[in-house]
């Protein structure tokens, strides 16, 4: 599939370089160039059991699959896997959001593809984070699954 969209300059991974290990930046992922090539998983409804397909843990890491959302216009594409090494996390429970990640620079002729990526979003003092209260330049799309990091667990969102 091919795609005139650009990734950030190297370095750039995960989150802003000046973001503390625990800054929500850091919580902003997305699937590197060299990881690109597999077929996205059309996600249309994501409580349609396709999340087993779309989230797993392999041993240590969290795995996302290529993944297409379709919604408000636009067809929201994660090109390639993202892989999270849980050990880089808090222990804590994460929502699993779908965003259009804005740092991309975009040169993609057309204008109803967008980026996405992944932030993973934590519940501080009874809500949880938007990817928007924070400098991550993301919008939220629709939330994935669920992370508990302590018992390494994927739940449905």
């Amino acid at each position: 599939m091919p795609s005139a969209l650009t990734t950030p300059p190297a370095g750039s991974y995960p989150g802003y370089p000046a973001a503390g290990h625990s800054a929500p930046a850091s919580r902003l992922h997305a699937a590197p160039p060299d990881r690109y090539g597999d077929e996205p998983l059309r996600l249309d409804n994501v409580r349609s059991g396709e999340g087993a397909r779309l989230l797993r843990i392999d041993a240590t890491t969290l795995r996302i699959a290529p993944f297409r959302i379709d919604r408000w216009g636009q067809r929201y594409l994660s090109l390639g896997e993202i892989a999270i090494e849980l050990a880089t996390l808090a222990s804590s429970v994460y929502r699993i959001v779908a965003v259009h990640d804005f740092r991309v620079e975009d040169r993609n002729p057309d204008l109803e593809e967008c980026r996405a990526a992944v932030f993973l979003a934590r519940e501080v003092e009874g809500r949880w984070e938007e990817a928007e209260d924070h400098p991550v330049e993301c919008r939220t799309v629709v939330v994935l699954g669920r992370l508990d990091v302590a018992v390494r667990r994927i739940t449905p969102p």
